[in-house]
């Protein structure tokens, strides 16, 4: 039986297998907790280990031409350059599509392309590659056109550019339709298509995103002008856009492995050194440190205030402030993005206040949350899907109504796919599409709403279980707190950077006992714990720790962990470990990621 909806409910611990000692003992010169962290990744040969601590920009990228299409998607680009043809890249309005965007222009530009780009509104045009984008390039008398995050579930509007005498080239990364009689894949009739995830496409990495496939093009048209007779492009081009391929890369949730995780470590380098004057202004505005940029100042500072243009107004804004020059314009355009992020999350606030009192009237059968908002921007839809999601562990679909139909977005856990959940009741929407775990959709109207509800309820409670309803939390170790040294903390900094795919590691640590708690920040919303162990055969103590045993957490958000904290108390911690950096200072920080209280002592 299915459990009752609970407010944040008790995540399964689930500690990873331990390696063998033979395995562990083919890498001696790793530290036994090093090896376990790489053996918990998949990563237990010499060649992957080699890649993972050393990602090598010249050898673990794959040849771009690998693509299908690739050769004749630069062909009919080389073509258009040459011809004085009108080229319209068509980006989307997130972050990858807009980052995406960025690289293929400043890539065209450089070849001698004339360009222009076009970046849909979110509300009036809707989600993907439509016809108003086609009836632009028809006015700029534009007769090719690169798609980018977008196109491959698009094929009617693909086949009327063709039939308009436009060629298109798509690349994309998302879900391709399936035509609901025969099974098969509805690809678009494009020049090209280039996209990994296709049935019999040859390039070896299917998790690109939108944005790492359009510099994959990029690197694909950097090579054909290096091998012409004039080349235009000066050396090391394209590793400059390597900055808007790791901001692609990491909103997107591209996972941190393989290919992805070459592109984001030299993107990284590349986010500290940019030339770009509005992302330089950006970190001012946002008080970003260049030197100290990570896949989350990416995920949580940078690529919010991208995707905030196209949430609340248009994501024309964001493009201008990736490809502006101007020191003028790029601070105007980095303080608007600054207001309009922070605006963004006030109204995801209040929309989020609404969804959950909706959520609570369901906690006694809710198994797929809907909820529904008379006047939600459609821009922050996901982010209301996504704190549900994370705050019930259900899957969840945010609606507002808008011109008698109803635009959403929906966000779901593991084990449901959403995109074929919606399939299945395609017939009850206007549009939809997405990820397995993220989608966007269009319900025709209230009663299909009211069907669609019930319907998403019980093909849920058909496929999962109890224990898929019940979240699970990963850890990597089991530690003794004497283990965590900085030699461990040296040895995570190699294995990063971390994200999805290769996320920041945790630790367990049981049977230590609270001696003390203080609560901290201006808002009281945050604590540090004070521990010590229970086991009386210690290791010597640290030196950072003075002679003392002992240790300090700190908890963000304790209220959300261990709202009942008392001095006393005997606990079990998960934890992540980093390096706390303030007045010159450096020590070692120790992360609560989830407590379990057990009897005071």
């Amino acid at each position: 039986m299915i459990a009752p909806l609970t407010d944040r409910p008790q995540k399964t611990w689930v500690v990873a297998p331990r390696a063998s000692d033979e395995l562990l003992a083919r890498f001696p010169e790793l530290p036994p907790t090093v090896a376990q962290l790489l053996h918990a990744r998949g990563v237990w040969t010499r060649e992957a280990i080699d890649e993972f601590l050393h990602p090598d920009y010249g050898t673990d990228l794959h040849d771009p031409f690998l693509f299908r299409d690739m050769r004749r998607a630069v062909d009919r680009i080389a073509a258009a350059r040459d011809h004085g043809e009108r080229v319209l890249v068509h980006g989307d309005y997130d972050a990858d599509g807009v980052s995406g965007a960025t690289v293929l222009l400043d890539t065209l530009e450089g070849i001698g392309c004339a360009v222009d780009a076009y970046i849909p509104h979110r509300e009036r045009d809707g989600y993907g590659f439509n016809p108003p984008a086609v009836a632009y390039a028809q006015e700029i008398g534009a007769r090719l056109i690169i798609t980018c995050d977008c196109g491959g579930a698009n094929a009617k509007t693909v086949a009327g550019a063709a039939e308009a005498g436009i060629d298109v080239i798509v690349t994309d990364h998302h879900l391709i339709p399936v035509d609901a009689t025969t099974g098969q894949p509805i690809l678009p009739p494009a020049y090209a298509l280039l996209h990994p995830k296709v049935v019999g496409e040859t390039y070896p990495y299917p998790e690109l995103t939108g944005g790492g496939v359009a510099f994959k093009l990029c690197q694909a048209i950097v090579q054909h002008d290096a091998a012409s007779a004039s080349p235009r492009l000066p050396v090391g081009f394209e590793k400059w856009l390597l900055d808007c391929t790791a901001i692609s890369t990491v909103a997107d949730y591209g996972p941190l492995v393989g290919e992805n995780r070459t592109l984001v470590t030299y993107g990284l380098v590349v986010l500290g050194k940019t030339r770009r004057a509005g992302l330089r202004t950006l970190y001012e505005v946002a008080r970003i440190r260049p030197d100290r940029i990570t896949p989350a100042t990416i995920g949580f500072q940078i690529a919010p205030r991208i995707n905030a243009a196209g949430r609340l107004d248009h994501a024309n804004e964001a493009l201008a402030l990736l490809r502006c020059r101007d020191p003028q314009e790029a601070r105007a355009l980095a303080e608007k993005l600054n207001a309009t992020n922070a605006e963004r999350q006030r109204l995801v606030e209040v929309a989020c206040d609404d969804a959950l009192r909706q959520a609570e009237e369901k906690k006694t059968s809710g198994v797929f949350l809907v909820v529904v908002g008379d006047d939600w921007i459609p821009g922050i839809v996901g982010l209301v899907a996504t704190r549900l999601r994370d705050r019930f562990h259900r899957p969840a679909i945010a609606l507002t109504r808008r011109n008698g139909q109803l635009l959403g977005s929906g966000r779901s856990i593991p084990d449901l796919n959403i995109v074929e959940a919606l399939r299945a009741h395609a017939d009850l929407l206007a549009a939809f599409g997405g990820h397995p775990q993220a989608c966007g959709l269009t319900v025709k109207g209230e009663e299909e709403l009211r069907v669609l509800t019930e319907r998403l309820e019980a093909y849920t409670r058909e496929r999962l279980t109890p224990d898929q309803l019940t979240p699970t939390l990963t850890i990597d170790i089991e530690l003794d707190l004497s283990e965590v040294t900085r030699d461990l903390v040296e040895w995570l900094g190699k294995l990063g950077p971390f994200g999805i795919g290769n996320l920041t590691p945790r630790f367990l640590t049981r049977g230590l006992t609270v001696t003390d708690v203080r609560i901290m920040g201006n808002n009281g919303r945050h604590c540090r714990i004070d521990v010590k162990s229970q086991v009386s055969s210690l290791s010597p103590p640290r030196p950072e720790r003075r002679g003392s045993q002992v240790s300090r957490f700190v908890c963000f958000r304790y209220a959300d962990i261990c709202p009942t904290i008392r001095i006393g108390d005997n606990v079990d911690v998960v934890y992540e470990v980093d390096v706390n950096e303030w007045n010159g200072n450096r020590e070692i920080q120790m992360k609560v990621v989830d407590m379990r209280s057990m009897e005071r002592v």
